[in-house]
């Protein structure tokens, strides 16, 4: 086999589940250019919410908001950086696995986030707590639907070229 994914002679797909690294186990992020795009926007929108709820509103409720807020980027950040911690090209298996713990633990962080924040911060106003939340969510939800597009248009025409000039190798 010459590949991780080479054809034998019948044409038949063979998965090697060796990384192409030589075995070890990398903690450098891949380089995935829209991920960083969607993290970088994510940021934006944090920053321009805490803004405009400091400039408009109480010191208590634009507290409530931008700890509502940064739970909500804090979660999503832990699972940016554990599903694009490895190549899914190189180590498919181990990319789903990577999904999966990253939004396991995005739920127990935001959770155990809420939890610190209610039980430390008795001053917090709940509504404006969950609205900051939601306004980051939203955010992550149609950052994500753009990145799910922006790979579908490339994958759909296999085109690599264009795949690499995304990622920027």
């Amino acid at each position: 086999m010459k590949g991780p994914n080479a054809l034998d002679e019948a044409g038949a797909s063979h998965y090697n589940p060796q990384p192409a690294s030589g075995g070890g186990r990398s903690t450098q992020l891949v380089k995935f250019r829209p991920a960083l795009r969607y993290a970088f926007w994510q940021s934006a929108a944090l920053a321009i919410l805490l803004l405009v709820v400091t400039l408009g509103f109480d010191r208590q409720t634009a507290w409530s908001a931008g700890i509502g807020a940064l739970i909500a980027y804090l979660g999503q950040l832990y699972l940016t950086v554990l599903t694009f911690r490895i190549s899914a090209r190189q180590e498919p298996q181990r990319a789903v696995q990577n999904f999966y713990r990253g939004v396991a633990g995005r739920l127990a962080l935001v959770t155990l986030l809420f939890a610190a924040a209610f039980y430390r911060l008795a001053w917090l106003e709940a509504p404006a707590l969950f609205l900051g939340f939601g306004v980051i969510l939203v955010a992550q939800i149609m950052g994500s639907a753009r990145l799910a597009t922006e790979l579908g248009r490339i994958n759909s025409t296999g085109r690599e070229d264009e795949q690499r000039a995304l990622n920027g190798d």
